[in-house]
């Protein structure tokens, strides 16, 4: 199952976002930069690759809540809903990370 803590941790740890990606003027090459908080990290990437890193700081904390969220209302139907067994061990393995 994936850790959602450990990825918090690291996401908070994270420059304050947003962050944005800008061509640097030297290269073809963008360079990203952590811009809120006063922060830069500079990196030479593909353009597809530095638009992905820049929305990552927006993307990741949004993926985290809707997996819980998503994870709570599984949980939900298990705990309260009067689907059939099979149902059941189906949303329970999918809860569990395991598929089903």
């Amino acid at each position: 199952m994936i850790d959602l803590e450990a990825i918090e941790v690291r996401a908070s740890k994270a420059s304050c976002g947003p962050w944005e990606s800008r061509v640097s003027r030297s290269t073809r090459w963008p360079v990203y930069i952590a811009t809120n908080d006063g922060g830069l990290g500079l990196g030479f990437f593909a353009p597809a690759d530095a638009q992905f890193i820049a929305h990552a700081r927006q993307d990741v904390p949004a993926l985290i809540s809707e997996v819980r969220r998503l994870r709570e209302l599984i949980q939900e139907v298990i705990e309260h809903d009067e689907t059939t067994a099979w149902g059941q061990n189906k949303l329970a393995a999918a809860l569990a990370g395991r598929g089903g």
